[in-house]
């Protein structure tokens, strides 16, 4: 079980960064660069690299502190400037892929 759950936290972090690699592209193309959306996404970069490469004890912290602060960012950008569809749908892709991952971590860790 944990050898499969491992790989499948590694694909949903794949997953996560591909997805907001798509994101953060999506607001160069369009000239829409946002600084806290780009902060978002670095926090996001940032907590899967430390989860692959160092944090296996700190997997359900990483995530889901990363979930919450990407959250938090957009919810200000969300409050201040607004947020259409296609950031809805890359926020909380993001934050649900991160709290899989805690979740999946968790129960892992509990086996």
């Amino acid at each position: 079980m944990t050898n499969r759950s491992s790989r499948l936290i590694n694909a949903i972090l794949i997953g996560v960064v591909v997805f907001n690699i798509l994101d953060l592209a999506l607001h160069v193309i369009t000239d829409q660069v946002e600084p806290l959306r780009v902060t978002a996404n670095a926090v996001v970069f940032l907590a899967c690299g430390l989860i692959v490469t160092v944090g296996r004890r700190m997997t359900q912290v990483l995530a889901a502190l990363s979930g919450l602060v990407t959250l938090a960012l957009n919810l200000i950008v969300i409050a201040t400037t607004g947020l259409g569809a296609a950031g809805f749908v890359f926020v909380f892709g993001t934050v649900i892929g991160l709290g899989i991952v805690a979740f999946l971590d968790a129960r892992r860790t509990r086996s």
